[in-house]
């Protein structure tokens, strides 16, 4: 993450807590922006965005861990969802190919919106069938 997006969730908390100060000197958002400058951007502000619905104090750094380790969890379930979804859906139709799987999975990408589903769909589609191109492209036009 950049210092300039750290800037931008830094004026979010500021306007999300009116009346109180979050990080105002040049140490304290150095001190912060250390902590958390090797995360995704992305990632920061949601752990962030999180604890302002949540909490009515101002943050502190534990409590964006926590959040983030949160994130993190739910990444590894929904990956974990995937996969039992996808070899559920290969057991369940081995006589008709990789066709219904394929459509099966694109319809939970689909029920989703999930850019993991979708990334792990994508890598799918063109490693297995990379001369697909109408449902690649029908991909990109619908989660891109």
């Amino acid at each position: 993450m950049l210092r300039d997006e750290f800037k931008l969730i830094v004026e979010k908390v500021d306007r999300a807590y009116p009346g109180r100060q979050f990080l105002t000197d040049k140490k304290s958002f150095d001190i912060w922006y250390d902590e958390f400058m090797e995360y995704d951007f992305a990632d920061v502000e949601y752990a962030f965005d999180e604890h302002i619905k949540s909490v009515e104090f101002l943050p502190c750094v534990a409590n964006i861990y926590s959040h983030l380790r949160k994130l993190q969890e739910k990444r590894k379930h929904d990956e974990s969802v995937i996969d039992a979804f996808y070899t559920n859906a290969s057991n369940n139709y081995p006589g008709r190919g990789d066709e219904k799987t394929r459509e099966l999975f694109f319809q939970k990408c689909y029920e989703t919106n999930d850019p993991i589903v979708t990334a792990r769909y994508m890598a799918m589609v063109i490693t297995k069938n990379p001369g697909e191109k109408p449902l690649y492209e029908f991909m990109k036009e619908t989660f891109v």
